[in-house]
């Protein structure tokens, strides 16, 4: 299914609904650049669009509006009061919030850390700090599992991407430490040397 972008009587908000994503998106402004999203702190759904030129907040999207809503086929004016809500509960922090994907340390060795990333719901770990181009394989036994390893130090293993981390630990939101137990779970499994 596609977007659908609706119009909306603010005209410096647009909104846009992906029933593939379940995903609402608001803009607070025109923005045609290119953006991330950060986990909004105490609002596992709420994500801040951040662009990535200047950093500056430039809109935000809410999961599983569909569940919110209750209904798989949110109307359009549905869409608009909960674009207003949303505006209207994060608009001031998402224009003053630091939000970080920034790494942190998995247990007392520095180089060893993690982030996840709750938009994509993708787990990264990292078991150097200082990794540079790196090889992506799959791991056999588990598909969300992405392996990466170093091809100058005769494929070692320096890191791991997991995708699909709500439906892999049952929860829409996982704490840090389900985070850090699946992160020293796979260091055990596909790296027990690091």
């Amino acid at each position: 299914m596609h977007s659908r972008t609706q119009p909306h009587p603010n005209p410096t908000l647009s909104i846009e609904y992906d029933p593939s994503q379940d995903v609402l998106h608001v803009m607070l402004e025109p923005y045609k650049g290119s953006t991330y999203f950060l986990s909004l702190e105490g609002f596992p759904d709420v994500f801040l669009r951040r662009s990535d030129w200047d950093n500056r907040c430039v809109g935000m999207s809410l999961k599983y509006v569909s569940r919110l809503l209750e209904t798989d086929a949110p109307a359009a004016e549905a869409l608009h009061q909960l674009a207003d809500r949303l505006v209207a509960q994060h608009g001031q922090t998402c224009r003053h919030a630091r939000g970080s994907m920034a790494p942190r340390m998995l247990d007392s060795d520095p180089d060893v850390t993690w982030s996840y990333y709750g938009f994509g719901e993708i787990l990264y770990v990292d078991l150097r700090s200082d990794i540079g181009h790196s090889d992506y394989e799959t791991a056999d036994d588990q598909p969300d599992v992405i392996v990466r390893r170093d091809p100058q130090e005769n494929e070692r293993v320096v890191g791991f991407m997991v995708e699909r981390i709500p439906r892999r630990l049952g929860t829409d939101m996982p704490d840090d430490e389900d985070l850090r137990a699946l992160a020293r779970e796979l260091i055990a499994r596909h790296a027990p040397d690091a």
